[in-house]
């Protein structure tokens, strides 16, 4: 499976964590999990509803901050038709501005939970992932 962390996410976060989950890997055989930057693959600034489509079938997830998404229709039901899983990483409510450290904190306390939804869940699905408590499923 492979998790994009978008572009509102930071690079360096994304990068550290394949470092992190590549040793993972490695000690446990039976689950690979591949993190990338989305921009790394379909270049910096692309169009949400061009990239999207080019996901389906390829057991992808995406990781994001974009709290404007859910207002953007169109694009909820590419990630739909595409069958694409998705992470809100939140702070305190939609407006809060996360720094790095906060986003690695969360992100950090959730990442294997986030990893058994991923492996156990049918997609499309979307879920809020904050510091306290579990990932709590949208819609």
């Amino acid at each position: 499976m492979t998790v994009y962390f978008d572009e509102n996410m930071p690079p360096h976060l994304a990068r550290g964590f394949h470092v992190i989950q590549n040793v993972e890997n490695l000690k446990r055989n039976n689950r690979t999990v591949n993190i990338k930057l989305l921009k790394d693959d379909f270049g910096t600034g692309s169009k949400d509803l061009e990239w999207i489509p080019k996901l389906k079938g390829t057991n992808s997830f995406i990781v994001t901050r974009d709290i404007h998404l859910d207002k953007r229709k169109d694009e909820i039901a590419a990630y739909h038709e595409a069958d694409i899983g998705l992470f809100f990483i939140r702070g305190a409510s939609k407006k809060t501005n996360l720094t790095v450290w906060e986003m690695l904190l969360i992100l950090s306390r959730q990442w294997e939970e986030m990893i058994k939804i991923m492996k156990k869940r049918k997609t499309p699905f979307s879920y809020k992932v904050t510091y306290g408590g579990t990932p709590k499923q949208l819609r």
